[in-house]
């Protein structure tokens, strides 16, 4: 067992020093997230690749052809009735916007989406 699934089962409480993909890898799977699903990108592509890999067999993980197809997969998990993280870059969420305004409009019963949308800083 690595040392992120040790941190998803363990007792809360304990202090621990990890990596921030880590982080948000052990958060996922105490949060109860079902899948998780993105487009390669730098700095987003860390989230899935270095993260979100090490919990594999506690979440569905995978890489969607374009940000688009990333949200709609996403949105097809929610309708399933599972909560999905989905990353992308922030020229991707231009992309993606047509996908995730008809979800933000559909009224029916589904799981959470969580959109993970990362920004390319310049010092």
């Amino acid at each position: 067992m690595n040392a992120v699934k040790a941190l998803c089962v363990e007792k809360s409480g304990k202090g621990v020093v990890i990596q921030g993909n880590m982080a948000f890898a052990v958060g996922c799977v105490r949060a109860g997230i079902h899948a998780a699903d993105g487009y390669p990108g730098t700095p987003s592509t860390e989230v899935i690749d270095k993260g979100l890999s090490q919990v594999q067999d506690m979440i569905t993980v995978g890489w969607s052809v374009n940000e688009a197809v990333a949200a709609g997969v996403g949105f097809g998990h929610t309708l399933a009735g599972s909560d999905c993280v989905v990353t992308m870059k922030i020229p991707g969420l231009f992309q993606a916007a047509d996908v995730i305004t008809s979800a933000a409009f559909y009224t029916g019963q589904r799981g959470s989406l969580i959109y993970y949308i990362a920004s390319d800083y310049t010092p």
